[in-house]
């Protein structure tokens, strides 16, 4: 008997998460569609990286070179980054090395529209994905949708399209969250010298420092601020940023030149479901995480690799039931990452004198926790 539906799956959203999705998919043999409207235009002899960057980590990679995406990726642009470290006093520092579980390195750090790229590209080896550039969901329940000004049908629509999701939006998925207190200014410099392997974020009162060596020696600087700041700070000349850097990141010794800022707000969102009829929620349409330890697009990835499971099952009639086991195997992950996240974010701003020893006394523990250090490490790479 002849299948009423012309795909398996409509993606709405070709971002990384999204492309990655439908990559799997393919490789599963499935019809799928993806509608987006901005295909990236990423010119790699471009010397200056893109201000939005992320930190892949080790199990996300392990999925991206299943998929058959990594290889699509130019080593010249990736950063290996083989050792993190945490601190708010110098002398409490906790540090994880790759050596410490016997790997090579913890993950790599890389430009989100150059990865979002490579997974679009690799879809042009499959004749089972057909890329549009609009579609809308007519009906949830019957998978109809409307692609390019056509009508097709869907057994699974997901909606992929990122953290202010119209899809979501439009089948009224309930959601709870919050904005944070601060914004996160971002700023790409270039180094004297290369940029290392060494990933560090520093605690202050106003906020967490980070930095993130890219490829070569670029590096970016994410400094979390209350708005009035961030506004002071994009106001500032280059000359007079670069002197509040230098005073701001204390651990940053090689001389720099600023190349570019910009700034982001920083929220918490999660959907109180995840699956409604034929629609699934994935990455940032369903979740979005403070960024403080870089997990959100690795907690995507691990949506991903779930969903593909699921829908490996998938028939023409047990679309509720293999979705519901990807929302089972997620959602309670999902929240229980967010939770950590926001328990750290809030414990390392309180400047209560007591709790302060006692964060740094800790973090000076962790350094010497041996396994329950590694296992907390493996929880963090997805491995």
């Amino acid at each position: 008997m002849t299948s009423q539906y012309t795909f398996d799956a409509v993606i709405f959203g070709g971002g990384m998460v999204g492309a990655t999705l439908a990559k799997g998919l393919a490789r599963q043999g499935k019809n799928i569609a993806i509608v987006e409207p901005h295909i990236p235009q990423f010119d790699i002899t471009t010397p200056a990286p893109d201000l939005r960057v992320s930190a892949i980590s080790l199990g996300s990679e392990n999925l991206l070179r299943e998929l058959g995406i990594w290889s699509g990726l130019q080593k010249l642009r990736l950063k290996v980054y083989d050792t993190l470290s945490v601190w708010e006093l110098p002398e409490f520092k906790t540090q994880f090395m790759a050596s410490e579980l016997q790997l090579s390195h913890l993950g790599h750090l890389m430009e989100n529209v150059h990865l979002q790229q490579a997974a679009l590209m690799s879809l042009d080896e499959h004749d089972c994905v057909s890329m549009f550039a609009s579609g809308s969901l007519i009906d949830a329940k019957s998978g109809e949708v409307e692609l390019d000004g056509k009508v097709s049908q869907a057994k699974v629509i997901v909606a992929a399209d990122g953290g202010n999701s119209p899809l979501r939006q439009q089948m009224q998925f309930p959601i709870s969250g919050w904005q944070y207190q601060q914004q996160v200014f971002a700023i790409n410099i270039k180094l004297e010298c290369d940029s290392g392997n060494h990933t560090w974020q520093q605690f202050f009162e106003t906020g967490p420092r980070a930095f993130l060596p890219l490829y070569g020696q670029y590096a970016s600087l994410v400094w979390y601020c209350a708005p009035e700041q961030v506004n002071l700070l994009k106001s500032l000349s280059d000359n007079e940023l670069e002197a509040e850097i230098c005073a701001s990141f204390p651990a940053l010794s090689a001389q720099f030149t600023i190349l570019k800022t910009a700034s982001f707000p920083l929220k918490r969102l999660h959907a109180h479901q995840y699956v409604k009829d034929r629609v699934v929620l994935v990455g940032d349409a369903a979740h979005i995480i403070n960024p403080l330890a870089g997990q959100g697009v690795n907690l995507g990835f691990q949506d991903v690799s779930a969903l593909l499971n699921a829908l490996g099952k998938l028939t023409e009639s047990n679309v509720s039931s293999v979705l519901k086991d990807y929302e089972a195997a997620r959602k309670f992950q999902n929240l229980k990452m967010m939770s950590v996240m926001d328990g750290f974010y809030a414990g390392f701003s309180n400047q209560h004198l007591p709790l302060k020893a006692l964060r740094n006394i800790g973090l000076a523990l962790a350094d010497k926790a041996g396994t329950l250090k590694n296992m907390a490490l493996k929880q963090a790479l997805g491995i």
